[in-house]
């Protein structure tokens, strides 16, 4: 069901853009010809319309962008992200265009790499760094970063105009434009909603007249001993560049006693995954089978608390135990410390990302 109503919002934005964009050409061919007739003469309302037209047009190009981010982040692709080259690509992007402004683009050097989607990423960064060229009339924008343990910390800085303290908790609801009237309102909600699906946190600090800081705080791909071989040239990491790009070859034994796991069950399949999906607990001989291929068992709190048939059929088999949005599950009661407990609303960036840790945990086992 999400999947057809994922695609029948992405058909309908796609028409909207199609209906919409020839009568906004028209009318802003018309303007056009208008001034062509009178060459010498200065028309506000024109210029108003044309405004106007510049909005909508901005509109449609941002509902067709947040179609396809969601999309995107909805089938992350993960992977070790060069910070530095991803840096570079869009200080090509964005120097003509500070350089315009007169404002400085620095990005500082950095050898941090990011487990993350890297278009994704890249969209996160590219709108941040439209919001500080669009608010800054003087000075720099610098984007720097900090290896914080497991954590990378990338910091957007500049010396705009700044944010209001009363407007910073507005700035990510999608269609506010603040005090300034600029633009349409949809980048910073584009931002943190990918952030949220992402599971990359951020965070905004600014001084009116100073400046805005956004705070990404990022998996660290090399800090991880599991998977630190995937920034390394060796040959033999080529198995695990795959691994971390797809799933495919890996069976997951599904048990869902209450039909709470359909959205993760569609998440593997589109990643590449062979899921068994098991709905009833008298299905033992079907476990029994699922059990011995299985690299993975995403199980129901209430299956995995109920019933002790999945105990001794899946032996060493990674478990990861999804519990309601409302549910608690101690530690005390996980019948292994190994056992991964993560909540049915988890994002599709983290979800795979444990799924990750948990086979290269395996393999290395």
């Amino acid at each position: 069901l999400s999947h057809d109503l994922e695609h029948a919002k992405s058909n309908f934005v796609s028409a909207v853009r199609h209906d919409l964009r020839g009568p906004i050409q028209a009318i802003s061919h018309y303007t056009e010809a208008f001034r062509l007739k009178q060459p010498n003469h200065h028309d506000r309302d024109l210029d108003a319309i044309d405004q106007n037209v510049k909005n909508v047009s901005e509109l449609i190009d941002n509902m067709i962008r947040l179609s396809r981010v969601e999309r995107q982040a909805s089938n992350p692709v993960l992977e070790a992200v060069r910070l530095e080259q991803l840096l570079m690509e869009l200080k090509s992007e964005f120097s003509p265009r500070a350089a315009s402004k007169k404002l400085s683009l620095i990005m500082e050097n950095t050898a941090a790499v990011v487990f993350t989607d890297r278009i994704s990423l890249s969209q996160i960064l590219r709108n941040l760094l439209d919001n500080a060229l669009k608010y800054s009339e003087r000075g720099e924008i610098r984007v720097s970063t900090l290896q914080r343990g497991s954590k990378v910390i990338l910091t957007v800085r500049d010396s705009g105009i700044g944010i209001p303290d009363d407007r910073l908790p507005h700035i990510f609801t999608a269609f506010y434009q603040g005090q300034s009237g600029k633009g349409i309102g949809l980048g910073l909600s584009i931002v943190k909603r990918l952030a949220n699906l992402l599971d990359i946190s951020i965070d905004v600090a600014s001084t009116v007249g100073y400046g805005t800081r956004f705070t990404l705080t990022l998996e660290s791909a090399i800090a991880d001993q599991h998977q630190s071989e995937l920034v390394a040239p060796q040959k033999e990491s080529r198995k695990h560049r795959q691994l971390i790009t797809s799933l495919e070859g890996i069976s997951v034994l599904m048990i869902d006693y209450r039909g709470a796991l359909a959205p993760l069950h569609q998440y593997l399949t589109s990643w590449g995954a062979s899921v068994t999906h098991l709905t009833d607990s008298n299905e033992l001989t079907t476990m029994n089978g699922a059990a011995k291929a299985a690299n993975i068992c995403v199980i129901d709190s209430v299956a995995y608390l109920g019933g002790q048939a999945w105990m001794s059929v899946l032996g060493n088999t990674s478990v990861i135990v999804v519990t309601a949005a409302d549910e608690t599950l101690p530690a005390s009661r996980l019948r292994s410390a190994s056992h991964l407990v993560i909540d049915a609303k988890i994002s599709p960036m983290k979800f795979r990302s444990l799924i990750h840790r948990k086979l290269h945990m395996r393999a290395s086992a």
